[in-house]
């Protein structure tokens, strides 16, 4: 089983693509598989999005809305979200528990990881002053296969100002080392059950919006034909 995650993905954006024959991968593991648009939660945003798919419940009931929450009603002091606030358990930990091997890589707001029957890879919201990978040894592993790894291209930096070409290189760049350190772990350490989560899309959604939505008030059709080609 292959669960694909692709943060901030859009099906209005990715449908036109598919059937011009521009994503012929996707195509081909929608074919296989299931697909489908579902509803968002309130509120919308990934720190509270994907520990919901990963439990099946709403965010009163997990306890966390966003990246940061409180610790108590009292304090009003702001924390990041970690795994173990995350109430209930996740799906994956119910078929570790019944011996399936897991396989868990780059999803949001698992960190520090933990414990399974496989290994986790932590994804956006992680950062390497906590575990973000287990076994703890995959991290000295990841850091060599494709350089150090990262959880994000940061691109709110103001070296991408005015600089879409410098960001869509890293994001490229960045795409493929998770690419190549996620095809490592499979052959590594086979599994029977992979949930993977790709950023790259969510950071084209935040970055690039405005280089293929014609209604977009900055879009510009100059613009747009120097650089949907490279985005693509």
């Amino acid at each position: 089983l292959i669960i694909l995650g692709l943060d901030g993905a859009s099906w209005t954006v990715l449908e036109p693509l598919i059937e011009s024959g521009v994503l012929p991968n996707l195509q081909t593991i929608i074919n296989m598989g299931t697909s489908s648009v579902v509803n968002s939660i309130i509120p919308p945003v990934t720190g509270a999005a994907w520990p919901v798919i990963a439990t099946g419940l709403n965010p009163g009931k997990i306890g966390t809305y966003d990246f940061y929450n409180r610790t108590n009603v009292e304090d009003f002091t702001l924390y990041p979200v970690r795994s173990h606030m995350i109430k209930d358990e996740a799906f994956w930990d119910r078929f570790s528990q019944k011996g399936y091997r897991i396989g868990i890589f780059g999803y949001p707001m698992l960190i520090p990881t933990y414990e399974i029957n496989g290994w986790m890879v932590a994804g956006l919201g992680a950062s390497k002053l906590q575990k973000w990978a287990w076994p703890v040894e995959l991290q000295d592993q990841l850091d060599k296969i494709a350089g150090p790894f990262s959880f994000t291209v940061s691109y709110g930096q103001s070296k991408y100002l005015n600089r879409l070409d410098r960001l869509i290189t890293d994001i490229r760049s960045y795409d493929q080392g998770q690419l190549t350190d996620l095809e490592y772990l499979l052959e590594q350490y086979p599994v029977d059950i992979l949930t993977a989560v790709f950023g790259v899309t969510d950071f084209l959604c935040h970055t690039m919006w405005h280089i293929w939505d014609e209604t977009h008030p900055k879009y510009d059709q100059q613009t747009s034909t120097k650089f949907m080609p490279f985005v693509l």
